[in-house]
């Protein structure tokens, strides 16, 4: 089994209690994702912008998963030394944020999908295109409790449709990135 390189993006299913609601709403399997590091020490780690401000140890991290099971994926061809470095900056910076419980697009607040995606970019990589609300399954009973519970919108007549998002599926399904490992 190849081994997990700094700059890997990891996925999992969740055991949260909106982890059924996001599967729901986004149609994925995957409800959580961040970023792979090794530090020089030999610690793994993943920056994940789960709102703590700090990263979990990879063991952690893959505990917090069903089963403990997270699946991997490389950018193609790879990222130099330099790049993870910037990269770790980058999602460092943005782990740092509030989590955003609407999901709503900037850097204000985040959420784990977001933190990834804006992290690679912030190095000059576009993981994939951004997504709408609106194309989300918003009316889905279940995935109404992310729209109704504290702190997120409220009602659905609240949610802009039309507002950009990202999806850890939707990363998943980049052509710019290699499956490594899945569970």
């Amino acid at each position: 089994m190849p081994k997990v390189e700094s700059g890997d993006i990891v996925f999992q299913t969740s055991k949260t209690e909106q982890s059924q609601a996001l599967k729901l709403l986004t149609g994925s399997p995957f409800t959580h994702c961040g970023i792979f590091f090794r530090r020089p020490n030999g610690e793994e780690i993943v920056v994940d912008g789960d709102g703590r401000g700090e990263p979990r140890t990879w063991k952690t991290w893959k505990a917090a998963g069903v089963d403990g099971k997270a699946s991997v994926y490389r950018w193609k061809g790879g990222l130099d030394a330099e790049q993870k470095a910037r990269l770790f900056q980058a999602a460092s910076r943005l782990d740092g944020r509030p989590y955003d419980p609407k999901f709503a697009w900037g850097e204000d607040e985040i959420y784990c999908s977001e933190q990834t995606w804006l992290a690679y970019k912030a190095i000059g990589l576009k993981l994939c295109a951004l997504e709408t609300i609106g194309e989300f399954d918003l009316e889905h009973p279940t995935a109404l409790t992310l729209i109704e519970r504290p702190g997120s919108w409220g009602s659905l007549g609240a949610v802009p449709a039309d507002m950009k998002a990202i999806s850890p599926v939707a990363i998943s399904r980049s052509d710019r990135l290699v499956a490594v490992r899945k569970p």
